[in-house]
């Protein structure tokens, strides 16, 4: 079973697990603006574009909160098994595309062509500054579920 139910005290927590996940995401995120703004020509890396970029992970979380979710939310899993396959997907998402778009743009030299990816790299922080946020707030003490 990949995901272990509350009562058991092993397991890693969901909160635990969407944090360091935001932590990845930003820390990718501000890498990818960082070389944008280093590396690439400023004619290939416009200002607007490196500042919606930076601000894109918390207009994502807003939207994502905004938006009901498709599947009915279980207030009974607080903790991943370390095996879990979503626990891995998880983590590993922001850090692979975090390479991919360093990589193409650090090739390319250009912001401009990669800059969708970049958004996508910010994007995937939003969600998962929202998903913390919402395990939060099912951790928190007298909340039902």
């Amino acid at each position: 079973m990949a995901v272990l139910p509350d009562n058991e005290s092993r397991g890693i927590p969901v909160t635990a697990v969407q944090l360091a996940a935001t932590l990845l995401g930003f820390a990718g995120t501000a890498l990818v603006i960082v070389q944008a703004a280093v590396w690439v020509k400023q004619s290939h890396a416009s200002v607007a574009a490196l500042a919606l970029t930076a601000c894109t992970p918390l207009i994502a979380a807003l939207v994502f909160a905004a938006v009901p979710s498709r599947t009915p939310e279980s207030g009974s899993v607080r903790h991943y098994s370390p095996r879990a396959f979503m626990l891995w997907i998880t983590l590993s998402l922001p850090v692979a595309l975090t390479a991919l778009a360093l990589v193409l743009i650090g090739i390319s030299g250009s912001f401009a062509d990669y800059f969708g990816l970049a958004l996508l790299v910010a994007v995937n922080a939003g969600r998962n500054l929202r998903d913390w946020l919402h395990a939060l707030w099912l951790d928190k003490p007298g909340h039902s579920g």
